[in-house]
């Protein structure tokens, strides 16, 4: 005889997963604006319009994209290395040049290589 199975709970699970992992990327966005300091330069009305700016340039030049990524994975490497020297510092080690793996700051999102590419999923939806 065959177990009757309710999907509902695995529904509610999968709708509950969904909502966490949308909040946790809207925190590693806005996280993301903070360390770059863009919150204290720009309104949210000019940050949106970069962004949207951005989307349509990335339309017309693909390799544009590339040269961001550069740029984004450059600065987490920075911000991380220079967290990590004062640690190392403290702890007696090298400097921030001598740390073996550089990791962005917790909530930033991972590099392409990595997931998805954020951008080319936006200009999909």
């Amino acid at each position: 005889m065959t177990k009757t199975f309710d999907i509902s709970d695995d529904l509610k699970a999968i709708e509950n997963r969904g909502r966490e992992l949308r909040t946790k990327q809207k925190n590693a966005i806005g996280e993301t604006v903070i360390a770059t300091g863009a919150e204290k330069k720009l309104t949210a009305n000019q940050l949106a319009g970069l962004l949207l700016d951005a989307l349509e340039r990335a339309k017309t030049d693909p390799a544009v994209k590339k040269k961001w990524e550069e740029i984004g994975e450059a600065f987490f490497r920075r911000k991380s290395a220079a967290g990590n020297g004062a640690a190392n510092r403290k702890n007696g080690g090298g400097d921030a040049s001598t740390s073996k793996q550089v990791k962005p700051p917790r909530g930033a999102p991972p590099p392409a290589s990595e997931a998805p590419d954020l951008l080319t999923r936006a200009q999909t939806e």
